[in-house]
């Protein structure tokens, strides 16, 4: 009878033993794919082209794929802070197209003062989303969709249609010049992640951010105001916005009325694909370069196979389906709607 019971209790252990073993497996499988599918996806991307096409791995391409990674990424860093906290942005693209027009045409009256009369607009829009968001109740989605379509039409009542030629050297040396053999943009960039890392780890702010984003109620509970972080964090993507805006119309030598169309899309796949949930509470800016150099690299490469622009939306929004099909936190959100 002993011995009976000591081989029962030996296989239920066993079989708890082996239960602990697959949840473990599953756990890291799953805990990997999250941490490194953005790498793999990149070194995938990056391999695949190469063996398509023979221009793909130049240093002349290679040298633009930086160039245009540098606009997304400074854009993008803004998206990652505001997805952190759990919340969206949908206007970056419109904010960011305002941003530029109106630089280019402020350029001839008041010179170089208007770089920071467009980085005051994307300021002013991201202050606008962040009152509608936190003070008149608006969920961000709504908030952000309507300053989308407001920025956009601005965008189209400034310009009338038509583009905004640049002339000003001087401004065009920041968007085309090079420091050396750097592209002026690529510094730019670099300086916008430092800041970016730094206060998403280091202060206050970007700890505020990642506790709302992890459990809104037990932050307000905590003695964080809610309110003020959002009006800042939406004023902070804002900038980001305005500055990609006059990184870009620098880069194109023009403002025109459709700059930043469909931006939103690479930003949030950017963000999503470099580690960072729509649930929010976890990531970071570090993974979002990562993310960016995926959707470059995936256009760049498309452009160069002869796909055209309407494919590439399919397939954009293929990757970013997969990405947050990995990255979603379910136990989080609970039911799915």
């Amino acid at each position: 009878m002993q011995a009976s019971n000591t081989a029962g209790g030996q296989a239920r252990e066993g079989e708890r033993s082996s239960d602990r073993r697959r949840m473990a497996r599953g756990l890291l499988s799953r805990t990997t794919l999250q941490r490194y599918f953005s790498l793999l996806f990149l070194l995938l991307t990056v391999l695949f082209f190469w063996v398509q096409t023979t221009s793909f791995l130049t240093v002349r391409n290679m040298s633009n794929v930086v160039e245009q990674c540098a606009v997304l990424v400074v854009v993008a860093m803004g998206g990652t802070f505001v997805i952190m906290a759990g919340s969206i942005d949908l206007s970056v693209g419109s904010v960011m197209g305002l941003s530029a027009v109106v630089t280019a045409g402020l350029l001839k009256h008041i010179g170089l003062w208007a770089i920071f009369v467009g980085v005051s607009v994307g300021v002013l829009c991201g202050l606008v989303n962040g009152f509608t968001f936190a003070k008149l109740k608006i969920p961000s989605f709504i908030a952000t969709l309507g300053m989308m379509i407001i920025a956009r039409g601005l965008n189209l009542i400034y310009t009338n249609g038509a583009p905004i030629t640049i002339f000003v050297d001087a401004f065009l040396f920041v968007g085309q010049g090079r420091i050396g053999k750097v592209p002026n943009i690529f510094v730019i960039a670099l300086v916008v992640f430092v800041i970016s890392f730094v206060v998403s780890k280091y202060t206050v702010f970007g700890r505020n951010i990642r506790a709302m984003g992890g459990e809104e109620r037990v932050s307000r509970l905590s003695g964080i105001r809610i309110d003020r972080t959002k009006l800042l964090l939406y004023a902070f993507a804002g900038f980001y916005s305005g500055l990609g805006g006059v990184i870009m119309a620098s880069r194109l030598g023009a403002g025109t009325p459709l700059l930043g169309s469909g931006l939103e899309l690479d930003v949030i796949a950017a963000v999503v694909l470099g580690g960072t949930p729509l649930t929010g509470g976890v990531g970071g800016v570090l993974g979002t370069i990562i993310g960016s150099l995926v959707m470059i690299t995936l256009g760049n490469g498309l452009n160069i196979m002869g796909v055209s622009p309407y494919a590439q939306m399919i397939v954009k929004g293929i990757f970013l389906i997969i990405a947050v099909w990995i990255s979603f936190d379910r136990e989080k959100i609970g039911v799915i709607k």
